[in-house]
């Protein structure tokens, strides 16, 4: 499994626990949390190497 995957499994999991049984999100919305994260986590990095 790729790392884009097991992040997204990985989300998918604490969106689904934190919703404590309300149901998952649906695949839009998914998408579009899963996205911002992405580049979240890209601009993170950015910032992380242009400091060290």
């Amino acid at each position: 499994m790729g790392n884009r995957d097991q992040q997204t499994e990985n989300l998918q999991a604490t969106v689904t626990t934190a919703g404590l049984g309300a149901g998952t999100l649906p695949p839009a919305h998914l998408h579009a949390l899963t996205d911002a994260v992405d580049k979240t986590d890209t601009a993170l990095r950015q910032l992380l190497s242009s400091t060290t």
